[in-house]
């Protein structure tokens, strides 16, 4: 996916659109990012939550591992889920802007 000529994020504009931002800031993606922030306590995802999101977290009883093995899973998943419905809706929106910029770049060309 080629980067679009502007730095700034489609959505809030902030000056970089990295990924991070995208997937932990960008207040646009706040709706997608509910499902996962049920497994964080309810507070926003941060980058320091991927591990425990993709592995489970590390300081678990043994007693307790099957019952945490399966919320982990969904965690996990959920986790993925996200990433993918952000990244999606992402690249789709930015080929939109391209065959706008595209579009307009012809139209405003000039005719001889």
């Amino acid at each position: 996916m080629k980067r679009a000529p502007d730095a700034a994020c489609l959505y809030c504009q902030y000056p970089e659109d990295t990924a991070e931002h995208t997937i932990f800031d960008c207040a646009y993606w706040d709706p997608l990012r509910l499902p996962v922030k049920m497994f964080v306590g309810n507070r926003n995802i941060t980058p320091g939550d991927v591990q425990d999101l993709l592995c489970g977290p590390s300081d678990v009883p043994f007693s307790e591992n099957d019952r945490l093995r399966a919320a982990s899973k969904r965690a996990t998943q959920s986790f993925y889920d996200m990433v993918d419905n952000i990244l999606s809706c992402k690249e789709h929106d930015e080929r939109i802007a391209e065959t706008e910029r595209r579009a307009n770049a012809v139209a405003a060309a000039p005719t001889d």
